[in-house]
């Protein structure tokens, strides 16, 4: 119940930003930008945790860090 066969948790996650929810999609730029940043690989439910709070903290919106993270990343 509640679970769409074939719809993982990035894609989840990206529906949600789509329907207003302040999250953040864990794709493969976020990711490795956590783990370079932090040291250590995260869990993609642990990264959106820990980009949400940092975001918080930074008086950002979700998405806005997301999409700063993801143009830093595409340009290494």
């Amino acid at each position: 119940m509640g679970r769409i066969k074939g719809l993982g948790y990035a894609v989840y996650q990206w529906l949600v930003m789509r329907l207003g929810v302040e999250s953040v999609k864990p794709d493969v730029h976020v990711l490795r930008f956590v783990a370079r940043t932090i040291g250590r690989k995260l869990s993609p439910e642990d990264t959106v945790a820990l980009v949400r709070q940092v975001a918080r903290d930074m008086k950002l919106k979700a998405y806005e860090l997301d999409w700063r993270i993801w143009e830093y990343q595409r340009d290494l």
